[in-house]
């Protein structure tokens, strides 16, 4: 036991046959299947999985594919918490720290607009305090990481005038997750208890697939995270209201769009694929599926930092997901998640893409007559980046570590 923690409280040893399936169809390990059977064997025993810490993209691919539902994703993490707690975080990792000051995030909120700043402010408000929440009926939606770097996304009345709440401190603590940081996590877990409790949350409509998946699961299953609230994915809201005839959309006809899919959106299930494409169909686009989509579908860039916390792994994969996007034939590329489109617009700053990048959000609010944020999104997320640069770049070369 490592701080509290069990492995077999994240991965099902019973349950596994090394079979190596999970780690054979994984679309970022490209191994053959004995090789992936010795690195299972070695995962289990705790020995060093030297492929799985080069390569893996931390992506939830394993356990899409493992025929028992052993949860071998869980296993990696664990084995990375492990080293986590032997040897610590490398520093240069820290810019990427939510709750870290001076983290893309920050770089992102100091590029805000006025408008947005605004916003901002109201949401932080909105989560602090209660009587706000009691006005909206309790129900209100979670801006997360995601939304604090591009808050232009939610500004717009498909929303039906939610309550949006939202600040730093909520974070849901994905990031800590994906690198193996379950101390952090858990810490995170009890914050977001007391705060929810505190105002009363009864219902939370959350912005991206990542909260989603650490509110409704991730959090209450792994770190005893007791929430007096029911979870919707925004995707889903919106699609209720068009359904129900309150929103009512317009058509971008002759347009082929291909989706980049979310790590989170593989282990939510097909149902939960769908729902982006069916909001595409709404309003008049085809999409044309990438050659690894859905299930199959690889990172954008922002996960394989877990496996060395090196900016170069996460490059080079946005760099790919371009590739595949470009390999569609389509007219455009959409994503879902807004960690998704700054990595994917950081691609086309290190190789420049004809092709044009857009949140699903912007292609709903142009349906019903406003006016996206396109290039405001495209020159945030390169000033994010050249942030990153300046700031990470001191310490891509140190071999210092810390601990959070």
């Amino acid at each position: 036991m490592t701080q509290g923690f069990r492995p077999d409280s994240f991965y099902a040893f019973d349950r596994c046959e090394e079979c190596g399936m999970c780690l054979f169809r994984c679309p970022s390990l490209g191994l053959t299947l004995q090789r992936a059977r010795e690195e299972m064997r070695r995962l289990r025993l705790g020995e060093p999985a030297h492929l799985i810490d080069r390569r893996c993209a931390s992506c939830f691919s394993c356990n899409t594919w493992c025929p028992n539902g052993c949860d071998p994703y869980g296993l990696i993490l664990y084995r990375w918490f492990e080293r986590y707690r032997r040897i610590g975080l490398p520093v240069r990792a820290l810019p990427a720290m939510p709750l870290e000051k001076g983290n893309t995030t920050d770089m992102a909120m100091r590029r805000h607009t006025p408008r947005e700043r605004d916003m901002v402010e109201e949401w932080r408000r909105n989560a602090r305090d209660p009587g706000r929440v009691e006005e909206a009926g309790g129900t209100v939606l979670y801006a997360g990481c995601n939304a604090l770097m591009f808050p232009s996304l939610l500004d717009t009345s498909l929303l039906g005038g939610l309550t949006v709440m939202g600040e730093k401190e909520l974070c849901c603590g994905e990031v800590y997750f994906r690198l193996g940081l379950f101390d952090v996590v858990e810490r995170q877990a009890r914050v977001l208890e007391e705060r929810f409790r505190r105002l009363g949350v009864r219902k939370l409509v959350v912005f991206c697939s990542a909260g989603y998946n650490m509110l409704s699961d991730i959090l209450p299953r792994l770190f005893g995270a007791r929430f007096d609230f029911r979870t919707e994915y925004l995707g889903d809201y919106l699609l209720r209201r068009i359904k129900s005839g309150e929103l009512t959309m317009g058509r971008l006809e002759g347009l082929r769009a291909a989706v980049s899919d979310t790590c989170h959106g593989k282990v939510l299930g097909r149902r939960f694929l769908e729902v982006p494409r069916r909001l595409l169909n709404e309003i008049g686009l085809e999409v044309a599926e990438m050659p690894r989509s859905r299930e199959y579908s690889v990172c954008c860039g922002a996960a394989c930092g877990a496996r060395r916390c090196s900016p170069l792994d996460m490059g080079r994969q946005a760099l790919a997901q371009w590739e595949e996007a470009r390999r569609s034939g389509a007219d455009m590329l959409v994503t879902y998640c807004a960690t998704c489109l700054l990595l994917l617009h950081i691609g086309r700053t290190l190789r420049p893409e004809r092709l044009p990048l857009f949140h699903l959000m912007e292609l709903l609010m142009e349906s019903v007559g406003e006016e996206p944020p396109h290039r405001l999104l495209a020159r945030r997320a390169r000033g994010v980046f050249a942030g990153a640069m300046a700031a990470g770049a001191p310490l891509m070369l140190s071999r210092r570590r810390a601990r959070l």
